[in-house]
């Protein structure tokens, strides 16, 4: 099941695979698009810096992934306190809003 969706049956399972490879191929063909998806790609950035997805858009983020895309648009949507420290942030990290 994804969001929903049943994959139940073989036209079903199909059919999704096919927007599946729509998607790829749109990417591939077209960049990444950010005003066509309901929502905005955000990560996180880990204590030692690693990105982490953080919300929806997983499927994106991957066909992004194994596209080989260099660039997405997406929005840093929290820091580790302990990475920020190390990097010249506030002591006490940052307050939500700012």
């Amino acid at each position: 099941m994804n969001k929903g969706l049943r994959l139940d049956t073989r036209d079903r399972a199909l059919a999704f695979c096919e927007s599946q490879l729509a998607l790829l191929s749109s990417l591939e063909e077209d960049g990444f698009r950010p005003g066509l998806a309901p929502d905005e790609l955000k990560v996180a950035i880990g204590r030692r810096g690693e990105v982490i997805k953080a919300n929806s858009g997983r499927k994106r983020f991957t066909a992004a992934h194994i596209l080989g895309m260099q660039r997405i648009p997406l929005r840093i949507a929290y820091i580790h306190r302990d990475w920020l420290q190390l990097h010249g942030g506030p002591p006490g990290g940052i307050a939500r809003g700012q």
